[in-house]
This record gives C-alpha cells, structure tokens and sequence, in this order.
C-alpha cells in the first residue's frame, strides 16, 4: 500500500509518490497540443492555395426569383415552379434555397438548388418545390401557402435574398 503525507493544519494526506508531477505534467501537455492545434486552424492564415482564384463576390450576384405556377400533382401535393434568372454578366452557379410561407409568414416547406451547369447571363431555370399545403386562392383549410423567399449562398454565406407573392396561376393536374 502507498505511503500518504500528513497535511499540516488538517486531516487531508497526500500521497508521496509524484502522481502529482505527472498529472501536471499532464495538464501542460495538454494545452501545449491545444495551442499548436488552434495556431494551425487560426483564421488569420491565407487558405488559398492558388491567388488567381477569386471567390464569389456578393456584388455580382444579381439573381431574380419568380413564381410561375402552382399545379396540383396529387390530391394530397402540390408542385410551386419557380423561375430564377440570372440578371448578371457572369455565369451563376451557386445555390439557391425557396422557402414557402404560410399566412403567418412561418417557413413550412423549402428545397435547395445547386444548377448541374452554370445558368448563362441573362438566362433562366425552373426549380419547383412540393408542399402538401395549397395556395391561398384555392385552399378551404387553415394553413395556406401566399408567399415565398429566397436566399442565394455562395461560399457558405447568404449573399442575396429576395421575398414575393405566390403567383395566382394554378393548374390541376392530378387528373
């Protein structure tokens, strides 16, 4: 059995082994490898390896978002097409997230989007999202859909946004 030290003053005893030299020993380890880890993710590093790469500025982005049309697909679903336009100079290739508001203005359905190829300037897509809720002109229930947002993300960041109403064109295709 090991061998305890009296502490002066009190009944506490400590042991005479240096299990306290290692446990410090330890501890200063352990912040010496908590420094070197932190000094390698440190922010203020450059994290581009190539400087002719530049990332997505948010002054470029210029992007409109549209609702087209609401069709019916199923009894129970229904499809809101939205039509994204690319206004800029530049090709766009970033992710687009639409979001479907109820009355309320809470976010009760949304899809994003990343194009397979970049949408040209000038140029457009149609990108739908499903939602079992049924726009304002048409539904007889108490949770409606009457409008949308839109964020546009590019380097994890949201760099443009944009709201509207959902349109009044409706289709019912679940015939």
């Amino acid at each position: 059995m090991e061998e305890k030290e009296k502490i002066p003053g009190t009944k506490l005893t400590k042991p005479k082994s240096g299990i306290w030299v290692y446990f410090a020993l330890g501890i200063i380890a352990l912040l010496v490898i908590c420094a070197l880890i932190q000094r390698e993710t440190s922010p203020t590093q450059k994290t581009t390896e190539n400087p002719q790469i530049q990332p997505f500025s948010s002054s470029s982005a210029n992007i409109a978002v549209r609702s087209e049309i609401v069709k019916k697909i199923t009894p129970n679903l229904y499809r809101y097409f939205f039509f994204v336009t690319n206004n800029d100079s530049f090709p766009f290739e970033e992710t687009v997230e639409i979001g479907l508001l109820e009355e309320n203005g809470i976010q009760i359905a949304f899809d994003e989007f990343k194009p397979q190829s970049p949408i040209e300037p000038k140029q457009n897509r149609y990108y739908s999202v499903d939602s079992r809720w049924a726009p304002f002109e048409i539904s007889r229930g108490s949770l409606v859909i009457e409008r949308f947002e839109w964020r546009v993300h590019a380097n994890y960041q949201t760099i443009q946004r944009g709201s509207g109403a959902i349109t009044s064109k409706y289709e019912d295709a679940s015939h």
